[in-house]
């Protein structure tokens, strides 16, 4: 419901904008491909909530810690010591988690 939402949104801004809207040609594929990836993986979540949502909920939770690897892997960013206190943090959450699931 949130993504039809957005589009809705997204749209009208779109649509009552003042200046013309055009995705460069070159930048169709890029979209594209994030797309696709972005509803399969919303589809490989929902596979996997339905076949054990606790591990599920551990795994989505670390959203936050790809998003800052990959700002720092692909577009160079500087890791902050708070974003690396987060992923240290989530990492030793993960851990204990999994520690005390085991029986």
């Amino acid at each position: 419901a949130m993504r039809g939402i957005e589009a809705v949104i997204f749209a009208l801004v779109v649509l009552t904008g003042r200046h013309a809207w055009r995705l460069p040609k070159a930048s169709w594929r890029l979209a594209l491909g994030v797309g696709l990836v972005d509803l399969l993986g919303n589809a490989a979540f929902l596979i996997a909530a339905r076949i054990s949502l606790a591990p599920t909920a551990v795994v989505s939770s670390l959203y936050s810690v790809v998003t800052v690897l990959l700002a720092a892997t692909i577009l160079r960013e500087r890791m902050t010591r708070r974003q690396a206190a987060g992923i240290a943090l989530a990492a030793i959450s993960v851990a204990m988690i999994a520690a005390g699931s085991g029986g």
